[in-house]
């Protein structure tokens, strides 16, 4: 038989109040939807864009640095350039140490709305990295001496210390004029800040080159102008963004504020900054400069394998994020960020492979050695990208204690194996360690997460 259908009449509508135009409530729930689809949208998109333009100043950033790194590499001599990797180094160390304040500086300006608190926040910003600025300096004037003789145990290294110092110093404040870029969402202007400094580093470094053949000291003297220019034009600009009618609770609060959220960062930046940084130092304790231009190169490749990673890293936090906030199955996630990161294990086999060509045509025939050592630390960037899935699963869950105690074990490893090897192996004693360190944090990560996620599971299991 036919179903009867019943005709729908005016009678069927939702009755409303006289003169008023009824909608009816599933069409307005779908155009609802519909207003909040594409709000998402947009608002993905905005971001989207947003951490495009960070991630091309940042890489660009890097192969810009890794650009003025090679043309020492290329008409300086091994032990000149040994000794720029050292003072190059602990310049990086020094100056990404004090970026902690930036980081605080960005979350406590993005959640205040008021204008003139955030006002205060940047003279504030611009006062406490001026000082930190300033006590580097002192501090370098005084501890040059006892870091080129008692710690490194090479002496004539005075100037080239002193000179790393005051370039972290410089360096800092304009890491603090991208930072103000990024609290304001401005990301483009964010790119620029970094690309400027990275490119005009490179050209000073490539001017001095054509000049002359250049020495360490002159290397880093190329920088130190750099930064020194930029970070006086940065004081500037913050200075003039941060005029107008202050808060009554006034800049010293703001200074505060920023201190106090910095606190808890603290101990993980350092550690994690000195961790990827103490094999250099440590060689430099124990060999000629001659072994430390190897290591030193092959550090600076290992800078294009760091790349792939770190941009994995942020695309796998946004994955993992994503999956916890929509009640998704956590091992899908992970099954799926785990094939990514073979295929990255496999980008890294093939470059292995491929070092000696590599090291040949970007650094020359003379750096041959640095192949070797080029090689273990790319076996510990490989387990790195293995442990990527679930480092970021951790961070998703918020968990970040764990990734604290990770960095802490890398370190306690690096420094151990280190000491051990570097005597008896050279320089790749000292990728060796690092390798051993990445792998056992990779290892601790891993068997973190795999808890993390069994545990889940079986909380959100249903009962019988």
């Amino acid at each position: 038989m036919r179903r009867r259908t019943r005709q729908r009449s005016a009678t069927d509508q939702p009755a409303g109040l006289p003169g008023e135009c009824v909608v009816p409530i599933r069409g307005s729930k779908h155009r609802l939807a519909a207003r909040v689809r594409q709000a998402v949208r947009s608002r993905l998109n905005e971001v989207l864009r947003g951490v495009g333009s960070a991630l091309i100043g940042v890489i660009g950033a890097r192969l810009l640095n890794l650009l003025g790194s090679v043309i020492i590499a290329r008409t300086a001599s091994l032990a000149q350039f040994g000794a720029f990797s050292l003072g190059y180094t602990f310049a990086m160390l020094v100056g990404q140490a004090s970026a902690i304040f930036d980081t605080s500086f960005v979350r406590t300006y993005g959640v205040s709305r008021d204008r003139n608190e955030r006002r205060a926040l940047v003279r504030g910003q611009l006062y406490l990295k001026l000082a930190v600025a300033a006590l580097l300096i002192l501090v370098g004037l005084s501890a040059a001496g006892v870091l080129s003789v008692h710690v490194f145990g090479k002496a004539g290294l005075e100037a080239l210390m002193f000179v790393s110092m005051a370039d972290a110093a410089f360096f800092g404040l304009v890491a603090t004029g991208a930072a103000f870029f990024q609290a304001r969402r401005q990301f483009v202007r964010y790119s620029i800040v970094l690309l400027i400094e990275a490119a005009a580093g490179a050209a000073a470094v490539g001017a001095y080159a054509v000049a002359t053949r250049p020495d360490a000291l002159g290397g880093m003297l190329c920088y130190i102008v750099v930064d020194g220019t930029l970070a006086a034009a940065v004081s500037v600009l913050l200075y003039v963004r941060s005029r107008g009618p202050l808060p009554r609770s006034g800049v010293w609060h703001a200074m505060r504020r920023i201190v106090r959220f910095s606190g808890w960062l603290l101990p993980a930046q350092v550690v994690y900054i000195v961790q990827r940084r103490i094999d250099i130092l440590i060689l430099a304790m124990f060999v000629s400069f001659r072994s430390l231009a190897y290591y030193g190169a092959a550090a600076r490749l290992l800078a294009i394998a760091s790349l792939l990673t770190g941009t994995l890293s942020g695309v796998f936090v946004a994955e993992a994020s994503e999956a916890i906030g929509a009640g998704s199955s956590l091992r899908a996630y992970l099954a799926k960020a785990r094939m990514a990161s073979v295929l990255t294990v496999g980008v890294i086999v093939v470059v292995v492979i491929l070092a000696p060509v590599a090291v040949g045509i970007i650094l020359g025939p003379q750096y041959a050695p640095s192949v070797e050592p080029l090689r273990l630390l790319l076996v510990g960037q490989a387990f790195v990208a293995m442990a990527l899935p679930s480092a970021s699963l951790i961070i998703g869950l918020g968990r970040n204690g764990y990734v604290f105690v990770a960095r802490v074990i890398e370190l306690a490893l690096a420094v151990g194996a280190a000491l051990l090897l570097i005597t008896r192996l050279g320089p790749s004693g000292a990728a060796l360690a690092m390798l051993i360190a990445s792998a056992g944090g990779a290892l601790f990560t891993m068997i973190v997460a795999h808890h993390l996620v069994r545990r889940a599971s079986t909380t959100t299991r249903p009962r019988p």
